[in-house]
């Protein structure tokens, strides 16, 4: 988990966590193994470490701001890629000098995946790049731009996510592609700029934004659903990373201000369990006055609710105990607002709309 010049690590899935100090801003980190690891930094060099992160020597040097790094599983040899265009192979001996992708030498590229050594991805502003056949094309099929982070699966199969300006406001992308090659827009419930990605399978993935939305799906993104639980403690951060590890069978999501979210044995969301979360409605929607928050459950506990715009920021938190809940919403804005309901056993979440 790097944070400015300081790297932060742990040995007990996160139970413990200790610093490091590092020669430069570090904007990506990846450990091959227990002692060899690699950085990326915002002053455009790679340092390498071969004691498990006491000690970091410069491996090479890019000359310009890297965004992200990432080495193939079983591979020695990765990539990291950064500002204006900048695309670097990094190998146990150096890291290559900048690779020109044609086209791109003015866009900041901010993320790479590669799920083997010899398919990869690249995106960044409006441009998402394909290395096959040991050379980088610009051969990808999508119906806007504005993509921060792209994951993929295998050679077919991938996710990116990102943000654009249409319409004079800036609004939210997701979209999936089944042949590398084409991608299919998906709705994004959060309507917020996406900067985070993983999926552990083809159906379960988990994404987050810059106000700390968090969306997980079962499908494949075909239904994208708030994730209410780690919404309500990540709200108003920016979540800048999501990665999964699967001997602990653990999911992490990270952010700025020390955001660090833990999800034990994400490998499967129980179909039961979204149903629970998602067993409430908020009615009349759209709203001027009244809202009312109504659960399937016919229980008497105390409801804790949270109101957020689109921004993050909670513009309300409320408190009431029964099935059906009404509250005054008239003091708010015209606008969309999400709703977070906690009553300490189940979790929902859902979106309104105010009109005055």
């Amino acid at each position: 988990m790097p944070n400015a010049d300081i790297l932060y690590y742990s040995t007990d899935g996160c139970q413990t966590i200790t610093s490091r100090s590092v020669p430069d801003q570090a904007n990506a980190v990846q450990f091959l193994n227990y002692h060899l690891g690699y950085i990326a930094t915002q002053g455009g060099r790679v340092y390498k470490s071969t004691d498990g992160g006491d000690t970091w020597t410069i491996h090479g040097v890019a000359g310009s701001a890297l965004y992200d790094m990432l080495f193939p599983p079983n591979s020695t040899t990765g990539w990291t890629c950064g500002y204006w265009g900048h695309v670097h192979q990094i190998t146990p001996s150096g890291v290559s000098p900048n690779i020109p992708i044609p086209g791109i030498s003015t866009t900041n590229l901010m993320s790479v995946s590669f799920p083997d050594s010899t398919h990869g991805w690249i995106c960044g502003e409006n441009v998402i790049a394909h290395y096959y056949d040991g050379t980088w094309h610009t051969d990808q099929t999508y119906s806007y731009g504005g993509w921060n982070v792209v994951y993929f699966l295998n050679d077919m199969l991938g996710w990116a996510a990102g943000s654009f300006m249409g319409g004079g406001f800036l609004s939210s992308g997701l979209m999936r592609t089944t042949d590398g090659m084409n991608w299919v827009d998906q709705d994004n419930p959060a309507e917020q700029g996406m900067f985070a990605i993983l999926f552990i399978n083809e159906n379960e993935g988990w994404a987050g934004s810059a106000s700390g939305i968090v969306l997980y799906t079962t499908d494949g993104g075909n239904n994208w659903i708030i994730d209410a639980e780690a919404t309500a403690i990540s709200t108003g951060k920016f979540i800048t990373k999501i990665f999964y590890v699967p001997s602990r069978q653990t999911l992490y999501v990270l952010g700025n201000n020390g955001l660090l979210l833990k999800k034990a044995s994400a490998n499967g969301i129980d179909p039961k369990e979204d149903k629970e979360k998602n067993s409430f409605s908020i009615y009349p929607n759209p709203c001027r006055d009244k809202l009312t928050i109504q659960s399937e459950y016919n229980q008497s506990v105390q409801e804790n609710i949270t109101i957020s715009n689109l921004l993050g920021v909670k513009v309300k938190e409320l408190t009431g105990t029964g099935p059906k809940l009404q509250f005054d919403i008239s003091n708010l804005p015209e606008g969309t607002y999400f709703v977070f309901v906690d009553n300490g056993k189940n979790h929902y979440s859902g979106k309104f709309m105010v009109i005055n």
